[in-house]
């Protein structure tokens, strides 16, 4: 539980700065990409240094695949 309640941690603190959503398909777009730019973080934090990461990188690399 404690390792979903810090993953969750980053959402929550993110979704309060962009809080004024005008529908449901906008809101969850946004946080679908937070997500994946956080959890892109968190796997190159755990795999590789941070030297020379780049979140476009890691996005083209996806959309690619």
């Amino acid at each position: 539980n404690n390792l979903i309640e810090q993953d969750h941690r980053f959402i929550k603190r993110h979704r309060v700065r962009s809080a004024s959503f005008q529908s449901i398909r906008t809101a969850s777009a946004t946080l679908s990409g937070v997500e994946m730019v956080h959890a892109i973080r968190k796997r190159t934090r755990r795999e590789l240094s941070l030297i020379g990461f780049s979140v476009v990188d890691e996005l083209e690399a996806l959309l690619a695949a």
